[in-house]
């Protein structure tokens, strides 16, 4: 009989205390929190929106969404003997932009030795990109290949 009253009582403790969390749940609101308190692990990851930012934060965020363009430079490159020596392709920012990053679309006709940003000496700042190819294809073939460079107001 004992055991069945503290079986009872266990069960009864569980239940009072799953709804008591539940309830606790609900009832917590902006006003119970203390300012300052909720962190960013608080924070389920996808619940902010823009508006909850900062105006500040705000303006740094549309600012740096504009003003950006990106250069391709479509080329028909010919081949060498595989492994020859190096190809180089350069694509310049417009005036007044600096380069953010460079990509290139090669295909299987060359190898992408390095590429990084081309520095302008005047201003010593990154004004375009610089690919160094190696060719993997006959020296009387030729294939297409993309540069593209990204470029934002400096």
């Amino acid at each position: 009989m004992r055991r069945i009253i503290a079986v009872a009582v266990g069960a009864a403790i569980l239940v009072a205390g799953a709804s008591g969390g539940a309830t606790a749940v609900r009832l917590i609101g902006s006003a119970q929190i203390e300012d300052n308190s909720v962190r960013s692990v608080d924070i389920r990851d996808g619940d902010l929106a823009a508006a909850d930012l900062q105006p500040s934060i705000q303006t740094t965020i549309q600012s740096a969404l504009t003003g950006y363009t990106v250069r391709e430079s479509r080329q028909t490159l010919s081949g060498d003997t595989e492994g020859g020596p190096t190809k180089v392709w350069q694509v310049h920012c417009p005036a007044g932009k600096v380069a953010l990053g460079g990509g290139e679309q090669i295909g299987e006709a060359f190898d992408l030795v390095d590429s990084f940003p081309a520095y302008d000496e005047t201003t010593r700042q990154a004004d375009g990109w610089i690919w160094r190819l190696r060719p993997k294809i006959a020296p009387d073939s030729d294939a297409d290949v993309w540069f593209y460079v990204t470029c934002a107001d400096g």
